[in-house]
């Protein structure tokens, strides 16, 4: 297997039920940054299991009650916050990023309602590489295929999507560029 950022090769692992193992380095350069500092078997399995929905996310334990553990295996690591993946075969960047083709919302959809979901259909989601504990999900616009990402607050106060608004509002009035926020 390797780990690949967009077209290029960064490194070579396997993977199987002892855990992974790093074989080589074949672009330092494009080593994730958070594992610049230190590489090596359980930096790069933790790194890769951090690419999961928490299991203490909300909803998560109702989804995974409903339709499985198997809905939540992420084929190969793809995610909609970078451009790292893991190729398993002959697979190409073209065919499995979820910035330039439709993806599956069956998952997105049950976190947030899942008794509107009758089946998981597939795993094709970048729903399933999205980290944080906050219910949440990306929503595509079948037309232009660009994707947005949908928060829902903590049931303790619900103001954290509030706070990110106006943390965008401040970075926009200081000259700094951020993602688009809006309620």
């Amino acid at each position: 297997m390797q780990l690949m950022l967009k077209n290029e090769p960064v490194l070579l692992f396997i993977k199987d039920v002892a855990g992974i193992k790093l074989k080589k380095v074949i672009n330092p350069e494009m080593i994730p940054l958070p594992l610049k500092r230190e590489l090596n078997d359980d930096t790069f399995s933790k790194w890769l299991g951090e690419r999961s929905i928490p299991e203490e996310r909300v909803g998560f334990k109702e989804v995974k009650k409903l339709y499985g553990e198997k809905c939540f295996i992420s084929r190969n690591y793809a995610s909609l916050t970078d451009q790292y993946w893991i190729q398993n075969r002959e697979e190409k960047w073209s065919k499995i990023n979820f910035f330039t083709r439709k993806y599956d919302k069956t998952i997105g959809k049950a976190l947030f309602s899942p008794w509107e979901v009758e089946s998981i259909r597939s795993q094709d989601s970048p729903d399933l590489t999205t980290s944080g504990l906050l219910r949440k999900r990306w929503k595509q616009d079948d037309n232009t295929l660009r994707s947005k990402l949908i928060k829902a607050g903590s049931k303790a106060a619900g103001q954290e999507p509030l706070y990110e608004v106006l943390a965008a509002v401040i970075c926009e009035r200081m000259g700094i560029r951020i993602a688009d926020y809006e309620l």
